[in-house]
């Protein structure tokens, strides 16, 4: 049986894991939008505990699971709330000077199943992208316990459709894939997209959105 001082010691240990995530956040100014369309304004908590590998990042923050979950207080609440992509529309702060937008949207995970995630929006313009990060469950423990992280694209199409940026065709290029979901300058875009694969579709978007918001400014 465990004596005195070492089940105080696994109590001791248990509370520093438990507050680890809180000890190792950031609180930043930030906003949510209700599903009523009001725009609350606060404190976002975003932590740099990493909630698959139970580890601590002493360089960088926890993106990931923002996908998934957000800490949120207003200035009239009391302690923060942990809101799901269910629960607000999206939510937005500016983290070291980078300002950030995350949009609750229904993603296919399965045949006709459906789930709920937060989307990044990491280009704004006539070629609106979103990327969102998946956690992956690796079989072969051995080669990574915890799984890995991937990262999926999608556009915003006319009709307002987010659609997975993807070659499904082999001889698709990725202007072709943006011709046939947006109306876009098919000069700039073929200057946009010139030596590009698919996987370089937010440089793309970068480039193009600037192309033509800089052509769209008229010199006095």
């Amino acid at each position: 049986m465990l004596n005195v001082l070492q089940t105080r010691l696994i109590v001791v240990f248990l509370l520093l894991v438990s507050f680890m995530p809180l000890a190792n956040a950031k609180k930043v100014y930030g906003i949510i939008v209700t599903k009523n369309n009001d725009t609350i304004y606060g404190t976002i908590r975003i932590s740099k505990f990493n909630l698959f590998q139970k580890t601590v990042s002493a360089f960088s923050y926890n993106m990931d699971d923002l996908f998934d979950h957000v800490y949120f207080k207003s200035s009239t609440d009391s302690r923060f709330k942990e809101l799901f992509p269910r629960d607000i529309l999206e939510y937005g702060f500016i983290l070291e000077g980078v300002p950030y937008r995350y949009v609750s949207i229904d993603v296919k995970v399965k045949l006709s199943h459906t789930r709920r995630k937060f989307f990044l929006q990491i280009a704004n313009g006539d070629i609106n992208l979103f990327t969102i990060s998946l956690h992956i469950n690796n079989q072969d423990k051995s080669i990574n316990p915890y799984g890995m992280t991937i990262s999926e694209y999608y556009i915003l199409s006319e009709d307002m459709e987010l659609i997975r940026v993807s070659q499904y065709d082999r001889d698709e290029t990725v202007f072709d894939f943006l011709m046939r979901n947006l109306k876009l300058n098919k000069e700039v875009l073929s200057s946009a997209t010139k030596g590009r694969t698919f996987k370089k579709i937010a440089e793309i978007a970068e480039i193009y959105n600037n192309e033509i918001k800089n052509a769209t400014i008229e010199v006095p």
